[in-house]
């Protein structure tokens, strides 16, 4: 897909875009340079007010299990279809 950089080093995201990765005007995205390719990607922050030294340890050591055990996560190709899974649990 094409895209122009207007003024004020504005870029316009396409619709299609925007559609598959979920996003909505105003969502936050990280913008990384990878090998002189731009990598725009949707995130979630965290507001400073909710993350404390608890959560940080926890989210720590789950990630260091998950990088040792990556067999027993299940990867969603979407957000819709993590849902759907979710649903299908609780019934």
């Amino acid at each position: 897909m094409l895209a122009k950089i207007k003024a004020k080093n504005q870029l316009t995201i396409p619709t299609e875009v925007m559609k598959n990765l979920h996003l909505n005007i105003g969502d936050d995205v990280n913008i990384d340079i990878v090998s002189n390719r731009i990598i725009i990607s949707p995130v979630i922050l965290i507001e400073r007010e909710f993350w404390n030294e608890k959560m940080a340890s926890e989210v720590k050591e789950e990630y260091e299990h998950y990088l040792t055990n990556k067999k027993e996560y299940k990867v969603y190709d979407n957000i819709d279809d993590l849902y759907d899974d979710l649903d299908t649990e609780e019934n």
